[in-house]
């Protein structure tokens, strides 16, 4: 079999494949018709299920499926062990990770176990199969974009940021080879294992992760007040997050920062309480339901959102973070 020119690890979660993945699937696709290369999956699973069906409608050459009982543990070790064995034997110019928590760890594991070049946290990537890959992430608490360079012939690993990307409507053009591949696992390479997953903690969960955020700005005049986000945020099950602006008067940790240098987030649903809505800010958030509340009217926020309420955030986040309580039956 020819040796694939460029890879992807698809990520998978218990509703089948995760957005991540699809986004990752389209920048390799993108990349291998730019170098004329191929474009090849892999998914590391106990058994194939329905998301191959899925996968089979993406727009890619070869889908590998790595295959053993030992897999259904999500444990990044087993399957960083079981991506290795197949890479060893079929080594691409490039592969493409998401940078998950797992996807960080196992990338991580396999730079090691190969002795592959490793840029993870990327925005994007650039290169041809003749020239080398370079890998261009956030450095210098994410003012400034560094270029990573890889020479020709050496394999690298990228791991990328989950929501910069976005994701596109596959051509459909490509039937994909389906490939069926049993490594060798056994209970040895196990050094840790899953005994129970436990849902994290909606408030703090890594912001590219979380289906529902509220995010404050600098309309929450005092830090004595973000309890007023916090609120609103337990009371909806949803993670904080803040502006540039908060972030600068010491209201939220660099990493709760979203915008173009901060995370960039797909939630399901994004409420921003004194946010006037820059474009580095927006321009990090993709929802359809985004919900602002501000006091100026024509803040630019408003242009973007699906509801937005005038008024001040010190009268209606708490009203309503008191209803939502009311109505979910929580003290």
């Amino acid at each position: 079999m020819e040796t694939a020119s460029i890879c992807v690890v698809a990520e998978l979660d218990e509703n089948g494949l995760r957005e991540c993945a699809l986004e990752i699937i389209g920048e390799g696709r993108s990349l291998a018709d730019s170098c004329g290369a191929s474009l090849t999956v892999l998914v590391t699973a106990p058994a194939a299920r329905d998301w191959l069906e899925a996968l089979k409608r993406q727009d890619v050459d070869r889908v590998v499926l790595i295959e053993h009982p030992l897999l259904a543990d999500p444990s990044p070790e087993i399957h960083a062990a079981a991506l290795g064995q197949w890479l060893s034997e079929q080594p691409p110019a490039l592969l493409l990770m998401s940078d998950t928590v797992n996807g960080h760890e196992t990338a991580a594991r396999l730079a090691a176990q190969l002795r592959w070049a490793i840029v993870t946290d990327c925005l994007w990537v650039k290169g041809s199969l003749q020239s080398g890959f370079n890998a261009i992430k956030p450095t210098h608490q994410d003012q400034v974009h560094t270029t990573y360079t890889c020479s020709p012939g050496q394999p690298l690993i990228a791991t990328l940021r989950p929501g910069v990307i976005g994701t596109e409507t596959p051509r459909g053009a490509r039937t994909a080879e389906i490939i069926r591949w049993q490594p060798a696992l056994d209970e040895s390479l196990m050094h840790v294992r899953t005994v129970e997953i436990v849902p994290g903690d909606p408030r703090t969960i890594d912001l590219r992760e979380a289906e529902r955020i509220v995010a404050g700005g600098r309309g929450v005049y005092m830090a004595e007040d973000w309890h007023l986000i916090e609120e609103l945020a337990d009371a909806l099950d949803a993670a904080v997050g803040g502006s540039r602006q908060a972030l600068d008067l010491g209201y939220i940790p660099n990493e709760r920062m979203v915008g173009q240098t901060g995370k960039s987030v797909k939630p399901r649903l994004y409420l921003a309480a004194g946010i006037s809505g820059a474009s580095h800010h927006l321009d990090g958030v993709n929802t359809d339901a985004l919900i602002a509340v501000n006091r100026d009217r024509g803040a630019p926020i408003f242009s973007r959102c699906a509801l937005g309420v005038v008024g001040d955030l010190y009268e209606i986040l708490p009203a309503l973070t008191k209803r939502i309580r009311e109505l979910r039956g929580m003290k």
